[in-house]
Formats: structure tokens, sequence, C-alpha cells
């Protein structure tokens, strides 16, 4: 019912809807990632947080299809089968965390402007 249509920063938006998460991607972060939109039905999402990015990265190694420049930017998919997980940062200190269960993804990890404003936003889209 209504959509909500959020940008957070130049290079990653998304569209909420009561159905879907929609994230994308413009400009150099698609290249880099090798996408320019994921989309994630709402009921695959469990959760969505903000966590330091050292932490994040911490729980999210593994190989890797897209661009990572230590220091600088990861971006795209990271892990195999159950891990798989899709990533976005350049250089914040904290990112959104979008946890999945039943997903090609066991989580987005995305940097915006404001990723607690985010995760609530999401977050009063999920079933209680």
């Amino acid at each position: 019912m209504g959509r909500h249509h959020v940008t957070f920063g130049m290079t990653v938006s998304f569209e909420l809807t009561d159905t879907e998460l929609s994230v994308h991607m413009t400009g150099v972060s698609g290249v880099l990632a090798l996408k320019t939109r994921i989309h994630i039905p709402l009921e695959h999402v469990t959760d969505a947080r903000v966590v330091a990015t050292k932490q994040a990265k911490a729980e999210g190694r593994g190989f890797k299809v897209g661009g990572h420049i230590p220091g600088l930017v990861k971006a795209g998919s990271f892990g195999i089968g159950e891990a798989k997980q899709f990533w976005y940062v350049l250089r914040a200190e904290q990112v959104l965390v979008v946890d999945l269960a039943d997903d090609q993804y066991k989580r987005l990890v995305l940097e915006v402007d404001d990723p607690a404003a985010a995760a609530e936003q999401i977050k009063s889209k999920l079933p209680s």
C-alpha cells in the first residue's frame, strides 16, 4: 500500500514498498559492485541495524566478485553459498546491515548517509 522512496547519499538509494526492498546503485558504484539493483522480498528481511564497519568486515570475509581496494572501497558479492553477502562500502565508520533469510544473500552491508534512519525505516515495514 503506498511506496516510500528514500535516497541515502549519491550512490545508494532504496525503494521500500509493503512487499519489497529495492537497493539501487548508480554511477561508479554500480560498476564496482557489478550490479545496479538488488530486489529483496520484505519477507526475507529479518533485521536492519547499524554496525561499525570494522565489525562488519570481521564478520564478512570470503571469496569475492566485485571491487575491493583495501582502505577505500568494498563493493560486490562476497562469500559463497549461505555465507554470501552483498557490500557497498567506501570509508564509512558505520554501515547499514540488512540481515536476510531464504535469500541469495545472507546480508546486505551498505554505506548510507544516515544508517540509523535507514534501519528504522526498513524495520518499520517488517512484521512485528
